[in-house]
């Protein structure tokens, strides 16, 4: 059985962080407990959007991680880690945030590279 234990989520807007979402079943239940108890919106953020299908034995047209989004009414923010074509990207931008994140791994892996560079350098104001 799952359950909530913490402070009432009534009113809120939950974020719920996870590296990886793949065929979203473990992000998917905790937004759906979080919204079951009162929470008014829930916004899953990842590194890696994978969205591998996985068939639905009851509900064939829940197959893709996509339309599970959808269905449950959850937004999802992801870096473009796992790289998707324009068309996708418009075609799920109703849930779907991606954000570009190529020059800041760029800059990362040339800052570890140089001698005395710092990685913690690509945080600072310019």
């Amino acid at each position: 059985m799952k359950r909530y234990i913490g402070e009432p989520l009534t009113g809120l807007h939950v974020i719920l962080p996870d590296d990886i979402i793949d065929t979203a079943g473990t992000i998917l239940g905790a937004g759906k407990k979080a919204l079951e108890e009162g929470a008014v919106g829930v916004t899953a953020v990842t590194t890696h959007w994978l969205a591998s299908p996985k068939a639905v034995p009851k509900e064939p047209s829940l197959r893709s991680a996509e339309a599970k989004f959808r269905k449950a009414g959850i937004k999802v923010i992801a870096t473009n880690t796992v790289p998707r074509k324009a068309d996708y990207r418009v075609a799920n931008e109703d849930f779907l945030t991606m954000i570009d994140c190529e020059e800041m791994l760029a800059g990362a892996i040339m800052e570890s590279l140089t001698p005395g560079g710092s990685v913690s350098k690509l945080s600072e104001e310019k």
